[in-house]
């Protein structure tokens, strides 16, 4: 018997092998046809990927065989890998061959007799296995069997590239996610203190107004309202892009929909002098199939752009359904700056502005457009400009999939109120759980005019001790506690009475609506973002 060569660059082929990534991974259906297509091919009852491993051969697929790896030392792949050529290696009859006629898997089991290996060769030249097939009994391969394992010996090697490229971008993506996520958390924590200590500020100077510090103020303010924008724009399109984000449809009354994410920009809107009106189609249903979330993020996206570029005239926001094809359509028409000819191309590029978002005053990230065309996708649809002229307005037009409902479903509704409804003489009991003590500080300053119990605590264990000793209406648990997180806490705190019937509240810098919809649907009856302000706080009190 014949040990197998070591190959002149062995510790490149070990190198490139090991970089696959395929070694003792679970088995894999599509590497698993290949082998049988080139057992069936050769008319033998053993086929493998093999992978020749510095002391060893594994079987990423196999066919006939339930033997998993062998010593590298009495592998007949050995000999492909060490073989100065790249064609098909073939042994007719084992038993006359010196090389291999004293091999224990010749004379023992499993007493093979044929074997041919066509090898796995990297794209860059580095032989790191070999498709064999083998039998226990004497034959020869025609030329037509021994092109065609070769073709499907290419066709395997490829697979096992792609898909290793494949995970490598998927990681890829999925370090970058993690790393804006932590950027972005970060960041929201330190705009909290910002955001927080100027409203301080500006109270403090309304009874001794400052002209200068005010403005000051003002453009901390939209300095800080840009980058939250920054931010949440590029950790979305991460997202995206990783392919992170996904549909989730549910029941929605279109009419209440539209008026309420309408009605969120009117003041806006009022603020600039100009209209901002909806009309629906008579063929549009109350109720559809669609994800909420996102189809917001998208219309509001559209609406604010609408509303920036426009000085004077209006918005308008036609709601229409194709009852042939189920597709829900809004428009969104505008009388305001246009987008010349040659710059329409730029709309949909990331980080691309026109020459009339870059004269605005106020100054976008160049991605909300290409964000919402990818969550339109999400959504089986596009948006579509229209038509725009410089100086005349835009027309752009949100196409979405989105099945009807044939029959009235019973709606439940939860009313919200804001700081300026609620009685100032009711006496909640508040709990806030958060690890910053400048967050702790600014929580009880929003809310100091009102006759609230408020108990802060700066850990799990304070928390836990509070909690046993006291009753409260609300607890605003941090997601991020240092030594544990929110939901972990709020399922220690569950397990600590069940029967109170507390409203946690997600206290958090995480600010997108996925995350949003994770703490609601894992016990969370509430979501208060960082940077927070007096009426995010209230609008998680249900009346």
């Amino acid at each position: 018997m014949k040990i197998p060569a070591m190959p002149e660059n062995e510790t490149k082929r070990l190198g490139a092998l090991h970089a696959l990534n395929i070694l003792d991974t679970k088995p894999d259906p599509d590497l698993q046809r290949l082998v049988e297509l080139a057992a069936i091919i050769t008319e033998s009852p053993v086929s493998l990927v093999s992978l020749v491993d510095r002391d060893r051969q594994w079987f990423k697929a196999k066919v006939g065989t339930d033997i998993d790896e062998t010593e590298r030392e009495i592998s007949f792949c050995g000999h492909v890998v060490a073989d100065s050529t790249n064609e098909v290696f073939e042994v007719q009859n084992a038993d006359q061959d010196e090389r291999f006629s004293k091999n224990p898997l010749v004379c023992e089991g499993p007493e093979i007799k044929f074997y041919a290996g066509a090898p796995l060769v990297t794209k860059v030249g580095y032989k790191i296995g070999t498709l064999c097939v083998v039998d226990s009994k004497e034959k020869k391969l025609s030329p037509d069997q021994k092109k065609q394992l070769k073709l499907i010996s290419e066709q395997v090697i490829r697979l096992i590239e792609i898909k290793n490229e494949s995970e490598l971008n998927k990681k890829k993506h999925d370090d970058s996610t993690m790393f804006l996520s932590k950027l972005s958390h970060e960041i929201r924590t330190a705009l909290t203190s910002i955001s927080g200590f100027s409203d301080i500020l500006t109270d403090r100077l309304k009874k001794h107004p400052d002209k200068l510090v005010l403005d000051s103020i003002s453009s901390i303010n939209a300095s800080k309202e840009h980058l939250l924008e920054l931010v949440g724009d590029v950790l979305d399109l991460s997202k995206l892009d990783a392919k992170q984000i996904t549909r989730s449809d549910q029941i929605v009354d279109i009419f209440k929909f539209i008026n309420q994410v309408v009605k969120l920009k009117l003041l806006d809107a009022k603020n600039k002098g100009i209209f901002l009106k909806t009309v629906f189609s008579e063929r549009v249903p109350q109720n559809i199939f669609i994800d909420s979330l996102l189809l917001r993020q998208i219309v509001l996206n559209l609406l604010s752009n609408a509303i920036k570029f426009t000085e004077r005239g209006g918005v308008k926001v036609d709601v229409d359904y194709h009852l042939d094809n189920q597709r829900l359509s809004i428009s969104i028409s505008d009388t305001g700056l246009g987008i010349a000819e040659d710059e329409i191309e730029k709309l949909f590029a990331p980080y691309e502005q026109t020459t009339s978002g870059k004269q605005s005053d106020l100054k976008g990230t160049g991605l909300g457009l290409i964000i919402s065309q990818k969550l339109a996708s999400v959504l089986g649809g596009q948006i579509n400009l229209i038509w725009s002229r410089v100086g005349v307005g835009s027309h752009f037009e949100l196409l979405v999939s989105a099945a009807t409902m044939q029959k009235k479903q019973k709606k439940y509704i939860t009313d919200v109120i804001n700081s300026e409804e609620i009685n100032k003489n009711e006496n909640l009991s508040l709990l806030v759980v958060d690890d910053v003590k400048e967050n702790r500080f600014l929580f009880k300053y929003y809310l100091k005019k009102y006759n609230f119990l408020i108990h802060e605590a700066s850990n799990a264990e304070q928390a836990k001790k509070l909690f046993k000793a006291n009753k409260y209406d609300y607890i605003f648990l941090d997601m991020q506690l240092g030594e544990t997180n929110g939901l972990d806490l709020l399922k220690d705190l569950n397990r600590i009475d069940k029967k109170i019937k507390n409203k946690f509240i997600a206290f958090t810098a995480s600010s997108t609506e996925q995350e949003k919809q994770f703490c609601l649907k894992n016990g969370f009856s509430g979501f208060v973002a960082k940077p927070f302000d007096k009426k995010a706080i209230f609008d998680v009190f249900e009346v």
